[in-house]
């Protein structure tokens, strides 16, 4: 599915406690309350972002993927960089 290959509600695997998973709906798949998750309007509604739940950073992971050309990275947080005895970022 495309939208797990952009890495959508999957946890991005960061270093941050409890990140959400986020919702795509699935075909054939029920909910708890028994209604299917997939209905007549979905294809439609995702089309324009609706029936999808997504964080921040799996956003941004998504654009990384279509930026990288395909290539799904892992992303992290950068606390400081160095580059040599002077500190770029801290």
């Amino acid at each position: 599915d495309m939208l797990i290959q952009l890495g959508l509600a999957v946890p991005t695997g960061v270093e941050l406690p409890s990140e959400s998973w986020g919702f795509l709906p699935t075909p054939g798949k029920r909910m708890k309350n028994g209604m299917l998750e997939w209905l007549q309007g979905t294809p439609p509604s995702l089309s324009i972002g609706y029936s999808l739940q997504v964080n921040y950073l799996q956003l941004a992971r998504a654009f990384s993927v279509i930026a990288n050309g395909g290539k799904l990275i892992q992303p992290t947080f950068i606390r400081k960089i160095v580059k040599g005895d002077q500190v770029l970022l801290d």
